[in-house]
């Protein structure tokens, strides 16, 4: 499906900043970096990737799909730490059984989520 998704910043040392320590609480790492991107992952495969040289990317929203409740909840204080808005605590929502979120907009306005499929 698909393979990576990343979008463009402003300043790619203000917005790894955020993003290096934000995905670290859930598990993702810098995958490789070049002068216009730095790529997070896990094992050595790159997921969410982050690049200068455009215009800002307007507003998206990515969800990652994460562990356990617990790194839900970590990601959102984690992002709030790190001076993002919150858009939706931890919690169960009713868009599909089991869905346990929480949302935040980043500092370069995009809407982000962790997320994760109970099943117990």
């Amino acid at each position: 499906m698909i393979n990576h998704i990343g979008f463009y910043v402003e300043d790619l040392e203000t917005a790894n900043a955020f993003y290096h320590p934000l995905v670290q609480s859930f598990g993702y790492d810098i995958i490789f970096t070049t002068p216009h991107c730095i790529a997070y992952g896990v094992h050595g495969s790159p997921v969410f990737e982050i690049y200068t040289g455009k215009p800002k990317s307007e507003r998206l929203h990515v969800a990652f799909e994460v562990s356990s409740k617990e790194l839900v909840e970590r990601f959102h204080t984690t992002a709030l730490a790190l001076g993002a808005q919150d858009n939706g605590g931890p919690g169960y929502r009713s868009y599909t059984p089991n869905y346990y979120a929480a949302f935040i907009i980043c500092p370069n306005g995009h809407n982000l989520e962790a997320v994760h499929f109970v099943t117990s």
